[in-house]
């Protein structure tokens, strides 16, 4: 990691040293007939192709410890093995804050864009782990926020108080608030959106007008609207679908206005860099019943546990 007195470091910005990793991709029924490249576009749909073949090229791409061609057909129950002799992970904003510690859980602000836990391009630098690599204690996942999304994350420290906490979630029983800043002027100052959300193309979702897809709902309220046309939101999702609130507000009308998978200048084809810019979508509520629940105000400097 790069120290204190690094260029990194005065910009607040988190940089991981390149390392080499391995991981495997286990093929089964549905994978059957595809080629390896296909099955490799499915499970990491945000990875260009250009990648995978400059890894094929160099044999780094395995079935069976044998180097395979891209056009080779996947079969149930092979493994691909991916060598990748240089990782180089997206920097991280180095803003993370303790906001609430306890025996049984801890509540920490997560900047944008950072990963809640390790995946995909971050082993290293996403926030359960950056927050287990510095108090040398292990926490529990307990639910998500967007890489680009910013907020309060709530991980739990105990199994009990952990699984206490999932189930809440899994019966989408919690409360949570956010804030979005999105475009154009609503009609309305309360709404909501019931259209079911469904995965589109590579990393985008989209809202079903013909009901396919998974059920999801959102609530949203009117807070402000401001002179050059834009308007702040309080957006309540009712159900935990991915990117649910950005993919709703866009169906209604009011996309985030700095999204770039669904905003008024959205571009599905730019680089994953342009991607993983932080958006005006920040989690500030959470309760989980009368007990559990946090509130953090608006300029994100103060936290309340009643």
């Amino acid at each position: 990691m790069m120290n204190s007195n690094s260029a990194a470091s005065r910009t607040n910005i988190r940089i991981v040293e390149p390392y080499p990793s391995r991981f495997n991709v286990h093929c089964g029924s549905r994978d059957e007939g595809l080629t390896i490249l296909e099955v490799l576009r499915r499970r990491m749909p945000g990875r260009p192709e250009e990648r995978w073949q400059k890894l094929a090229q160099n044999q780094c791409i395995q079935v069976d410890e044998t180097p395979v061609s891209l056009n080779q057909p996947a079969k149930t129950g092979e493994r691909i093995t991916i060598d990748v002799p240089k990782v180089i992970e997206p920097a991280v904003p180095d803003e993370i804050r303790i906001l609430r510690e306890t025996d049984e859980y801890l509540v920490a602000h997560k900047p944008a864009p950072m990963p809640v836990h390790p995946g995909g391009r971050y082993r290293y630098n996403s926030l359960q782990a950056i927050l287990e690599q510095q108090s040398g204690n292990s926490f529990y996942v307990i639910h998500r926020l967007d890489v680009v999304t910013s907020g309060m994350v709530l991980f739990g420290k105990t199994r009990s108080f952990t699984a206490f906490a999932q189930r809440i979630f899994e019966q989408n029983k919690a409360e949570k608030h956010y804030l979005a800043l999105v475009s154009g002027q609503p009609g309305w100052q309360q709404t909501e959106c019931t259209l079911p959300v469904q995965r589109d193309e590579g990393i985008r979702f989209k809202a079903d007008q013909n009901g396919i897809g998974k059920a999801a709902h959102s609530q949203f309220e009117v807070l402000e609207t401001f002179e050059d046309g834009s308007t702040l939101i309080k957006a309540l999702p009712l159900s935990g679908r991915t990117h649910q609130i950005r993919v709703h507000l866009k169906a209604l009308g009011h996309p985030i206005v700095d999204d770039p998978l669904y905003g008024p200048n959205a571009r599905p084809s730019a680089s994953p860099g342009r991607m993983n810019q932080p958006i005006s979508l920040k989690h500030v509520f959470l309760k989980l019943d009368d007990q559990y629940y946090w509130h953090w105000d608006s300029e994100m400097m103060r936290l309340e546990n009643q």
